[in-house]
């Protein structure tokens, strides 16, 4: 397995697409970077954040995924990041916030069509006035299992922290599963946090007004989802995999009709 070692321009393009490699990335200061990780299989991401740095990280697994990520984020570093996985997957990913106001946000989508996904995330606040946000958005279709497994962690004496965790998820057949795993672990007063998860079928009420107004239920549901779906898929810069990701949901959903 190779080990790759990048040290991005300010404003540089990177991207991870090497099936089998250990990537170490590292941003300068005030260095802004977009990350583009495409189906990179069985492979460990370290990304190194310095002071006032912030990145955009963007990733797309439509084939089976091994993958295990650990970000540092120092003081006022930012990382904003969207995935979308289709296949069978492992990923964990570990956040270390290090530095005062540092913050991470994760917009997670999990589509899958029988077989497993075990997605797991953890934000360490490990300084004062630190963000973190994460939210998972699962579709199990079928004989489908997603598991979110989620923590939040803020030490003591690390005051003003606000950690967020939300999940929400549809079940498209009998067997089909969505398990959410919420963690918080606050070691301290004066801090903000909070979890929730809404998992279950499609709403009956959505449906019903969907249909009053003329729709076909089959249609109405394929709105509704797709409106839950829209924003991870506009979050794709490449317009290429943006559309193999669009192609990959549609064929998944056309084979739970």
């Amino acid at each position: 397995m190779k080990n790759i070692i990048l040290n991005p321009k300010d404003n540089d393009i990177v991207v991870i697409n090497d099936g089998n490699s250990n990537y170490t990335i590292n941003i300068g200061e005030n260095t802004h970077i977009h990350i583009l990780e495409y189906d990179i299989l069985n492979s460990q991401v370290n990304l190194n954040v310095a002071e006032y740095g912030t990145v955009k990280y963007d990733v797309l697994n439509v084939k089976e995924s091994n993958v295990n990520r650990h970000f540092i984020l120092n003081k006022n570093a930012e990382v904003k990041a969207n995935t979308v996985s289709l296949s069978v997957l492992k990923d964990n990913t570990i956040v270390d916030l290090n530095g005062d106001y540092a913050r991470f946000e994760l917009d997670n989508l999990a589509i899958i069509n029988g077989g497993n996904q075990i997605i797991k995330t953890e934000t360490n606040h490990n300084a004062h006035s630190g963000v973190s946000k994460v939210y998972n958005m699962g579709v199990a279709i079928e004989n489908a299992e997603i598991i979110f497994d989620t923590t939040g962690a803020v030490h003591k004496d690390m005051e003003i922290n606000d950690c967020r965790q939300l999940s929400k998820g549809i079940v498209i057949g009998d067997n089909a599963k969505i398990t959410e795993r919420p963690i918080l672990l606050i070691d301290n007063y004066n801090v903000s946090a909070y979890h929730g998860a809404s998992i279950g079928k499609m709403s009956d009420e959505q449906l019903f007004y969907l249909m009053s107004r003329g729709i076909k239920k089959k249609e109405a549901f394929m709105l509704i989802l797709n409106g839950l779906i829209a924003p991870f898929l506009a979050n794709i810069a490449d317009d290429l995999k943006k559309s193999e990701a669009e192609n990959a949901i549609s064929t998944l959903l056309e084979e739970a009709k």
